[in-house]
């Protein structure tokens, strides 16, 4: 009994101590704190902080016009205009041209040097999926150009980025290509993935990581397709 009361006494400057550290470390941290920060904020920052008008959401939500939007779209979806082409750089300047119409102070394109991947328009090296016979002949091929696409400057379907080649095998069904879809096929249904081509359909992932665990799984080429129940 008296040792441990003993070790009680002992442990009560300790305490004391640490609550003297504590106490004077936050009064220190307040008194830096408070010769820090500058007496008068510099206007870009006011004017951050500052209450903005609150009619201003009121006013644009009374000038958003549907009809309005559904034009924009129709008109911005007119022609293809893939990333570092031509048609994208004159819509990209009719924007600016339309914001500066509009009232903004300034708007203006600004170029960057960017990795940028296109098909191949080479007749001989097209993206084109083929379902062979058992004698190695194509039953069913993929159409050259999306359905009801018939601009000259629309690009043939590709995946960009990917390996350029030409790859068979045994088609797969892998639902979304997600993780979980392939530990279903490979864990649980003990299916072996190696040098097949998988098929799966848009949508929950990203494309690109469809294509990254197809690769990780075995998967010799993947196919990607649009499931029209989903797209209705």
């Amino acid at each position: 009994g008296n040792t441990s009361g003993y070790k009680g006494v002992r442990g009560r400057p300790f305490l004391l101590l640490g609550a003297a550290c504590a106490v004077l470390g936050l009064v220190l941290g307040i008194i830096i704190g408070y010769f820090a920060i500058p007496k008068s904020a510099t206007p870009w920052a006011a004017a951050l902080t500052r209450e903005g008008d609150p009619s201003v959401g009121t006013r644009l939500q009374r000038e958003l016009k549907p009809d309005n939007i559904r034009e924009n779209l129709r008109e911005l979806t007119a022609r293809p205009h893939i990333a570092g082409k031509e048609m994208d750089l004159q819509q990209a300047q009719q924007l600016r041209d339309r914001w500066l119409e509009y009232g903004l102070d300034t708007a203006r394109l600004v170029p960057y040097d960017v990795l940028l991947a296109y098909p191949s328009r080479d007749p001989a090296k097209v993206s084109r999926v083929s379902l062979l016979d058992s004698g190695g002949a194509a039953v069913v091929e993929s159409q050259l150009q999306e359905a009801g696409v018939d601009d000259p400057e629309a690009e043939p379907p590709f995946n960009a980025y990917s390996a350029s080649g030409e790859v068979q095998g045994e088609l797969v069904y892998v639902n979304y290509a997600r993780a979980e879809d392939f530990h279903t096929l490979v864990r649980d249904l003990g299916m072996d993935l190696t040098g097949k081509v998988c098929i799966a359909r848009y949508g929950r992932i990203f494309r690109g990581d469809k294509v990254k665990l197809a690769d990780q799984f075995g998967c010799t080429g993947l196919v990607l397709y649009s499931d029209p129940q989903e797209t209705r």
